[in-house]
């Protein structure tokens, strides 16, 4: 599978979890600048999807919801 090519002086690996995909990232601003590695955890995209799954439903559901999902509040606050 091929998908989307980094830019020039970037790199983009992406992990199989059994939560979803652990996505790294790193790269540089500057020549000389230090190199930055960016993790996106899959529990923080599953995260970004919950208003969207809440929307119609009470708050006392928000719950529910959100333990359906799985997410790890841990991992989401990096």
């Amino acid at each position: 599978m091929e998908g989307v090519k980094a830019p020039v002086g970037e790199a983009y690996v992406g992990i199989e979890n059994p939560k979803g995909e652990l996505a790294t990232t790193s790269y540089q601003t500057a020549r000389r600048s230090r190199l930055r590695w960016r993790i996106r955890p899959p529990s923080f995209i599953n995260l970004s999807a919950l208003p969207k799954m809440a929307e119609g439903h009470l708050l006392s559901d928000l719950v529910a919801i959100n333990a359906s999902v799985d997410i790890v509040m841990g991992e989401v606050d990096r």
